[in-house]
């Protein structure tokens, strides 16, 4: 195994860290349909094979840092949702212990107002008793009185008769009948007074007073208790509200996980089976057995083999592209053809080829992956990637063409939601992006830092989270639905949604004008790092600069972004000593003297010169 792999990295046929230095851009190396060789020198198959499963396991280990990180994103979200939960439990626990505070201080309450009711009516009614009492014995004095005066008229009738001899009698009755007079004036006061129930007005009102205090210390008492309830529930409620919150995130982040074990699990077993394939074949008929495997497979490439001479050769051009980038490469209805600038872009380089365009899709993290192995065992690699494509060192194996297309980085918002104007407003906040290593290093840049970088100096804003996602269909809902705060974006990417008139995102997401990077990003188109490469970037590169001025370059880009945005930057720029055409023309030259191949020949890799 490891003189395997020693005989591949003396073979040249793959090594993405023998990028030269930067030097002028050299005058491509004329390839022709034929090769000047007798025949084409082998490479051992063992070696393909050993390249091809390299490629996979690497493919597998880029799939595992993504739900690595993705697994560090669930672990914050986690940690979150337990703090949660344990403070939602305190308040619980708190408002069950008010609720029997404030059961208790009802009932002592009740029963004070109760007892002070009941003592009250008491003295009242003591008091009504003893007067009616009183009252009794004064109209009994007045009956007795009564019956005097009518005893008093009778005689007074009697004296009446002999008044003439007896006149003086008269005087005395007289003068009996005034004082009884005025003792029933002196009793009628008396019951005038008892029956004048002013103080005991007066003392129902203290009554009424002393009730009402009481009653309303029970009030207020029952008040700030229901208060202490009420602020209580409140804070539940925001703890289950972020229980709710951190829900949303993880199932999301679980469903962006799920394509990753997916595509891990899935390259492990390609590999497994290649490998297992390729030693039973070894061992049962050797080098030829294991030749013919290959070819089998479509996996044996000759010493020679040009992939710009085999798309000439077969008529199509097959490219790798994300079916669901909505303004880049996009279906606005099932079956409808793709559409988007990177769909228009790459169109017009097969007719500049004078060949048939291929689309071969699948997620956009997955696209470079296919230009060493097709989406599933017996499927074609592809010849380029035309997708979206920032140059970064992430990628391996893939070189880069010169950037056909400039745009800013930007923030996107729901509509109206002016609690996010900027960078600075993300605090404590779920932003989304795409799974794109340029895109983490720009909201690096910016200051973002989230669990995965967390530790990183120079950090000024802190998210909640960072949701990466994979699944280019989400990346439109998850903001419109609430599922994250913002989303970090490309573009052209959000640009249709927003503002296309067919859009059905249209009214609900908004872009911001400030762009996240003080520089506009690019896109590149990206073909595999290998000497066989050589040519078909050479061409790509000659079509861009030719396209740049031309009016349906104009017109793509003011159709899919609102405006054409030109630049000078590429991938030069980028750290990591990205390979272009001139350190794929070093590779190619290097490869043809080692294997002592003649290199093909073909005028400035011209195709409109390869079909004549």
């Amino acid at each position: 195994m490891l003189q395997l792999l020693r005989s591949l990295t003396l073979l040249g046929a793959f090594n993405p860290d023998t990028a030269g230095s930067e030097a002028p851009p050299a005058d491509p190396v004329p390839v022709d349909s034929a090769s000047t060789s007798a025949e084409p020198l082998p490479v051992p198959s063992a070696v393909q094979l050993m390249a091809l499963a390299r490629r996979l396991l690497e493919h597998a280990e880029q799939g595992s840092a993504s739900l690595a990180q993705r697994m560090d994103e669930m672990d914050q979200r986690s940690s979150t949702l337990k703090i949660a939960l344990d403070a939602a439990e305190t308040q619980m626990q708190q408002s069950l212990h008010s609720a029997e505070a404030l059961e208790g201080e009802i009932a002592t309450g009740v029963q004070d107002t109760q007892r002070h009711i009941g003592e009250g009516l008491a003295r009242i009614d003591g008091e009504l008793t003893r007067r009616l009492a009183e009252t009794t014995q004064i109209v009994s004095l007045i009956e007795g009185i009564a019956n005097e005066l009518n005893l008093l008229a009778i005689n007074a009738a009697i004296e009446a008769a002999h008044a003439e001899r007896h006149g003086a009698t008269f005087g005395v009755v007289a003068e009996r009948i005034r004082e009884l007079a005025g003792s029933t004036r002196s009793h009628a006061q008396r019951i005038k007074e008892q029956l004048d129930f002013g103080d005991l007005h007066e003392a129902l009102e203290r009554f009424q007073q002393d009730t009402g205090d009481t009653l309303g210390a029970l009030a207020d008492s029952t008040s700030a208790s229901t208060r202490r309830q009420l602020g209580n529930f409140q804070h539940m409620h925001a703890h289950l509200e972020s229980v709710r919150d951190n829900n949303k995130v993880i199932f999301e982040v679980l469903g962006q996980s799920q394509s990753a074990v997916e595509r891990v699990a899935g390259k492990t077993r390609w590999s497994r089976s290649l490998l297992a394939e390729g030693t039973t074949a070894l061992e049962q008929g050797g080098e030829p057995a294991l030749t013919r495997l290959l070819q089998d497979r479509d996996l044996l490439r000759a010493p020679d083999f040009d992939r710009l001479a085999e798309i000439r050769r077969r008529g199509v051009l097959r490219v790798a592209i994300e079916p669901d980038f909505k303004g880049l490469s996009f279906r606005r209805r099932p079956g409808d053809p793709l559409q988007g600038l990177d769909a228009d872009y790459a169109r017009a380089f097969a007719r500049w080829l004078g060949v048939e365009c291929q689309f071969l899709e699948c997620p956009w993290d997955q696209c470079t992956e296919l230009l060493a192995a097709g989406r599933a065992p017996g499927e074609p690699e592809a010849d380029l990637v035309w997708s979206a494509l920032p140059p970064n060192a992430s990628y391996r194996d893939v070189a880069f063409s010169e950037s056909y297309t400039y745009l800013p980085y930007a923030l996107a918002r729901r509509k109206g939601d002016t609690r996010i104007s900027g960078i600075a407003d993300l605090e404590g906040r779920v932003l989304g992006c795409i799974n794109d290593p340029a895109a983490f290093d720009t909201l690096a840049g910016a200051g973002l830092r989230w669990p995965a970088n967390q530790d990183q100096p120079g950090g000024r804003v802190r998210l909640a989270n960072l949701v990466a996602y994979s699944d280019q269909g989400r990346i439109h809902d998850c903001l419109a639905d609430g599922l994250v705060d913002a989303f970090a974006v490309d573009r052209p990417i959000y640009w249709w949604a927003c503002y296309g008139e067919d859009s059905p995102w249209r009214g609900q997401i908004e872009l911001l004008p400030a762009p996240i990077s003080a520089s506009p990003w690019y896109y590149a188109a990206g073909v595999s790092a290998e000497p066989s490469g050589y040519h078909l970037l050479a061409a790509l590169n000659r079509f861009i600069g030719e396209f740049r001025g031309s009016p349906e370059r104009r017109a793509i880009e003011q159709r899919w972004q609102g405006q054409l945005l030109d630049g000078t930057q590429s991938y030069r720029q980028e750290p990591g000593d990205l390979p272009g055409e001139t350190e794929l023309r070093e590779r190619y030259l290097d490869h043809c003297q080692r294997l002592g191949i003649e290199p093909r020949t073909a005028e400035d890799a011209d195709p409109r010169r390869l079909s004549a």
